[in-house]
């Protein structure tokens, strides 16, 4: 259940990032291109702001629980459906549209005889069908999967970048010192590369420089060089790669792509005006600019070639796309040039927008709070209990935090007894109700809020807290044993079967029943209700289980066996039909109807392994008299695999069989296994271990029925 309701609100979060950051990222979109044309400053704070206010304003709502001033509910089809316990009433039929279909029988075989050989034709005789059992609903869409997928991918070509730009400059080498200014700062490593055909800032202390640079005139080295130190103190390599990982990542906004490219591009511009700053001159900045440009070219993005790369991915390179570099030297001559907002500005103003997106904006709702219920319990040696809950359903939702020990009164109207604290909170019908206990020595601290606000703890709050602390426990199974013996010795039977009604969860009604099987001793019709409770209101097969062997450990004495063998009917999975089938073994008392009795209700097992499984549990149980061996012999035919039908029998066959069962066995087996090889590997046991002249007469009849090298190698043995 955790699982799935963080799968929700992962769901939750992508999609309400995607309407936030629509918002957020268009308005910057449409601001660029209206009144803050040429203003880069602002250009760049907005920009930047916008690409991290829609990742915080939805991380936000979810942090608050999605409390904007509107909710948009998810269409189905975008959700990954919850796996939510349903129950299913056994006395109301399932609308069609949700009954589970219908497995189709397996076929009896029956065997033809042509012209020597055996074919298998299916009868139309069906096996008892199961009752139908309400699945729990399974993942309706990719969506979350694609999205995975595809960030795998983009962020793997991310790896793929940064590795081919380590090979890149793997041959680089340290720039001559006598071209470097003297004011450059020691923390910067200025190095040369003979791959490159323009300057770079790489990581956050590099510059490389092409190797050509060495012939170019000194202060044209300068100018590029105080560029590229602008994108380090700038730190535009971090931005550069938290844009890339923002696109990779969510990579369905496309908006992401065109804020990167606009950031990228007030970058350039904050660095030139940096480098001036600096102290470079304007026109060795455009010359140099220019010569880059024209020998450049348009810029290569990510992959290099066998040409000299001219913008990698992964690092600031000087000149970038043409109309970029134009752009650049016009506002370096005109003078219409901006340093930037400083990095401490950015951070500050993306929260404030943010937040105001995360007042203002709709989340997208899957609804997962209305029907998600987490829970945490840690019971330790020293008797202490660690507690942790949250649910939320169409009427309430509850918040329980606890640690310490702590009892109930008999009523379950209030704490007996309390060290430590125990904090819950309700929310019901637009009221918000929390009360906090903490105890120490005991003494009990008792703080009450209504909607925020302290009230005192009177008798209207006492009976909300009476009120919620049965459906707080019914969530939670906190004491569900000691509780179901509480409420059986209060009201009875009929009482405990309202309150598993009432619980929420499959694991507490399990408890329930269990608790009970373990502490009271229970009248013959007693248990067998409970077994009724079982089938009709635990929906896990693992649950459902475990509840039966329970009644079956501690009620030995008091369980109608053939009862229980029928209610395991119920279990819709073969692996713990099985499981509680065979659990029974151990306890069954050696009487031949009750024997025949498991093997009946072993008839119900779908899957040939789990059948032949349950009846090898059986043989090695201990000796059987030939009725019990007789109806083993004869539900062996409702295997339909021909492996599986030879091991079972073969098992069969080393608990000594009398002659008129073996005899049975061969006969059946002949008419039932439809491969040659699996029949002649049976009767070939059968020679081995019966030595019996009736037995040998029924093998060699058998054998006359099988074709080809088998019945040769057969009757070699004969």
């Amino acid at each position: 259940m955790m699982a799935d309701l963080n799968l929700n609100l992962l769901t939750e979060w992508l999609l309400t990032y995607a309407l936030h950051s629509t918002v957020l990222l268009g308005t910057a979109a449409f601001a660029d291109r209206t009144f803050l044309r040429g203003r880069s400053y602002w250009q760049e704070l907005v920009w930047k702001s916008a690409l991290l206010g829609g990742i915080l304003s939805a991380s936000l709502q979810l942090a608050i629980g999605g409390s904007a001033l509107l909710k948009l509910p998810v269409p189905d089809m975008l959700l990954p459906n919850i796996a939510a316990e349903r129950t299913v009433d056994s006395q109301r039929p399932l609308p069609k549209s949700l009954a589970a279909p219908q497995a189709a029988p397996r076929p009896r075989v029956a065997v033809l005889e042509a012209g020597g050989s055996k074919l298998k034709a299916p009868s139309l005789a069906p096996k008892p069908a199961k009752p139908a059992i309400l699945p729990a609903r399974a993942p309706s869409a990719p969506w979350i999967g694609l999205w995975l997928i595809g960030a795998a991918l983009l962020l793997a070509r991310l790896e793929l970048a940064a590795f081919q730009l380590r090979h890149l400059l793997r041959d680089r080498q340290p720039f001559p010192e006598g071209l470097l200014p003297d004011d450059l700062p020691g923390w910067v490593r200025v190095s040369a590369c003979r791959s490159i055909s323009q300057p770079m800032a790489v990581g956050l202390r590099e510059i490389c420089l092409p190797r050509s640079m060495t012939a170019m005139p000194q202060q044209q080295v300068h100018a590029a060089l105080a560029h590229e130190l602008a994108h380090l103190q700038r730190r535009d390599g971090v931005w550069r790669w938290l844009c890339l990982v923002v696109q990779s990542v969510l990579f369905f906004q496309p908006l992401n792509v065109l804020a990167s490219r606009r950031i990228a591009a007030a970058a350039e511009q904050g660095s030139d005006a940096l480098a001036l700053r600096g102290g470079a001159k304007r026109a060795d900045l455009v010359e140099v600019l220019a010569a880059f440009a024209l020998s450049t070219g348009r810029a290569a993005r990510w992959r290099p070639s066998r040409k000299a790369l001219d913008t990698p991915l992964l690092a600031s390179a000087m000149a970038g796309r043409r109309h970029e570099v134009v752009t650049r030297i016009e506002n370096l001559l005109a003078g219409r040039l901006s340093v930037g907002p400083n990095v401490r500005l950015v951070l500050p103003v993306a929260v404030v927008v943010a937040l105001a997106g995360a007042l203002s904006l709709p989340t997208l709702s899957t609804g997962s709070e209305r029907r998600g219920t987490s829970v945490e319990v840690t019971s330790h040696s020293n008797s202490t209990t660690q507690i942790s809950v949250t649910h939320s359903d169409d009427d309430m939702r509850l918040k329980l935090k606890a640690e310490g020990r702590f009892t109930f009164n008999e009523a379950e109207t209030a704490l007996s007894s309390l060290d430590g604290f125990f904090d819950l909170t309700t929310s019901r019908t637009g009221e918000k109700r929390r009360v906090r206990f903490v105890g120490d020595d005991g003494e009990v601290e008792t703080t009450y809020w209504v909607d925020g606000r302290k009230q005192p703890y009177d008798a209207n709050a006492q009976a909300w807290f009476a009120e919620q602390l049965p459906e707080m426990l019914r969530i939670t199974g906190i004491d569900s044993e000691a509780r179901a013996g509480r409420i059986y010795r209060a009201g009875g039977i009929d009482a405990l079967t309202e309150e598993v009604r009432l619980t929420r969860s499959d694991l507490t009604r399990r408890r329930y029943l269990s608790g009970l099987a373990k502490s009271q001793s229970l009248a013959e019709d007693e248990v067998t209700r409970l077994l009724s409770i079982a089938g009709e209101s635990i929906g896990s097969d693992v649950e459902q289980r475990l509840a039966m062997e329970a009644l079956a450990k501690y009620q030995a004495a008091q369980i109608d066996w053939l009862t229980y063998y029928e209610s395991t009917n119920a279990i819709g999975s073969d692996v713990e039909q099985r499981l509680a089938l065979q659990s029974t073994l151990r306890l069954l008392p050696e009487k031949p109807e009750l024997s025949e009795a498991y093997v009946r209700a072993s008839r119900d097992l779908g899957s040939d392994v789990e059948h032949r499984l349950a009846l090898e549990a059986l043989l090695e149980r201990g000796p059987l008299d030939r009725a019990v061996h007789d109806t083993v012999i004869d539900a062996a035919g409702d295997i339909g695999s021909d492996v599986e039908q030879r091991l079972l029998l073969a098992e069969l066959i080393k608990s000594d069989l009398q002659q008129e069962s073996a005899v049975m066995l061969v006969r059946k087996a002949s008419e039932q296994i439809g491969s040659d090889l699996e029949l002649r590997l049976l009767l070939s046991d059968v020679l081995d271990r019966y030595d019996d002249e009736a037995v040998r007469d029924a093998v060699s009849r058998a054998a006359e029925q099988m074709g080809g090298l088998e019945k040769e190698l057969l009757l070699r043995e004969l």
